[in-house]
């Protein structure tokens, strides 16, 4: 019964089939050797991708280190002004209590040549 099916297939008809199995099997090989080269294309890819990360990692921590510097010494700069103008507001009131007492003293002074007071 199996060889039966076969019967009337001539030999051009097998040669036909053996060379479209073959030109099948050719293309099958030829579309593996693509698919390993897109294979490699794509490892090479990622390769790439991960060393732009790490790079990208890098350049983002010196970043933030240069931020943080930055931030650090105009804290630094704000801290020492801040101290400058309290000290400089003291010795305002200083210079303007002085002022005030030097104004006093030469008002009564004035008073006291203009309008002199009787010894009792």
């Amino acid at each position: 019964e199996f060889l039966h099916q076969f019967e009337g297939i001539t030999v051009e008809e097998v040669d036909r089939n053996r060379r479209l199995i073959r030109d099948q099997e050719n293309q099958l090989a030829a579309y593996r050797i693509g698919q390993k080269k897109l294979e490699q294309e794509m490892l090479g890819l990622n390769n790439q991708l991960e060393l732009q990360k790490a790079a990208l990692k890098e350049l983002q921590d010196s970043f933030y280190d240069q931020v943080a510097q930055v931030d650090k010494k105009y804290n630094y700069q704000l801290s020492s002004l801040l101290i400058d103008n309290k000290d400089l507001r003291k010795q305002f009131v200083q210079k303007c209590d002085e002022l005030f007492t030097l104004k006093s003293e030469y008002n009564r002074f004035i008073l006291l040549n203009v309008f002199p007071m009787p010894f009792l």
